[in-house]
């Protein structure tokens, strides 16, 4: 990711989408735009922690308070939305997230809890995406595998033609297939690295398995995405985020 895409990630995630103010005139010249009324709305101001509606003039809150209020501030043109009594509040802020998230040319492995879910899913996603060199993805549970052991054998049972690099649902740990371990020049003589492990079966090949700063061992090969991708991936999770609620959080490793 450039310094420049994680800079304006950086001001996107800050920058909170709503401004709350005490129940006020517009500023001068200013239009109220759309009003909500009819609501049950949280501020998260101890002087006023309810309200019933609120005044949007573009994209900030001009004013708070009840729908008779809020009415009077209202111009021939404004908008009028009736809540019917729904629930409002304020943004949610995420204290601790990594954003802007996979790439929309990853696998989400979140929902699969079987290994012929795990297995058909991934192949699904390979044939749907002939010319992605590196199959990536994210999301695995261990309770997927027999044994609760995760093995390359998995995979290569149906990719062996392109490398494959997995992620665990925690982030941890990864999966990788045959290829993938070829092409990052891992072998039974690899040693771990510090604070990272290779796991290895009993006859000291790795199994495709690796546990935290291993995991670069393999994603480091991985190429990048290009900066069309990077954007559509970027504008897919602000979306996904604007969709639940979420209007500022604390990155992760964000600036790194």
């Amino acid at each position: 990711m450039t310094l420049r895409l994680r800079a304006l990630l950086l001001g996107l995630l800050i920058a909170p989408l709503w401004t709350v103010t005490a129940l006020a005139d517009p500023a001068p010249g200013g239009h109220v735009d759309r009003i909500f009324v009819n609501g049950r709305i949280w501020t998260a101001d101890d002087a006023q922690p309810w309200a019933e509606a609120i005044a949007v003039s573009g994209d900030t809150l001009v004013g708070v308070g009840s729908s008779a209020e809020i009415r009077s501030m209202a111009a021939p043109d404004t908008a009028v939305v009736d809540l019917g009594g729904r629930f409002v509040t304020p943004g949610f802020q995420d204290s601790h997230i990594h954003f802007p998230g996979p790439s929309i040319n990853s696998v989400d492995l979140s929902d699969v809890v079987t290994l012929a879910q795990f297995q058909a899913k991934l192949k699904s996603f390979a044939e749907a995406h002939p010319d992605i060199p590196w199959i990536v993805g994210k999301g695995w549970g261990y309770s997927v595998f027999p044994k609760l052991i995760a093995d390359k054998k998995y995979i290569d049972a149906i990719i062996s033609d392109r490398p494959v690099f997995l992620a665990a649902r925690d982030g941890h740990m990864a999966l990788a297939n045959s290829a993938a371990i070829r092409i990052a020049g891992v072998d039974a003589r690899t040693a771990d690295p510090p604070n990272g492990r290779i796991m290895k079966g009993k006859d000291g090949e790795p199994t495709g398995e690796f546990k935290e700063a291993a995991l670069r061992l393999v994603r480091s090969k991985i190429p990048e995405d290009s900066d069309d991708v990077r954007y559509r991936t970027l504008i897919a999770h602000l979306d996904e985020a604007a969709r639940v609620g979420l209007t500022a959080g604390h990155g992760a490793r964000l600036m790194r």
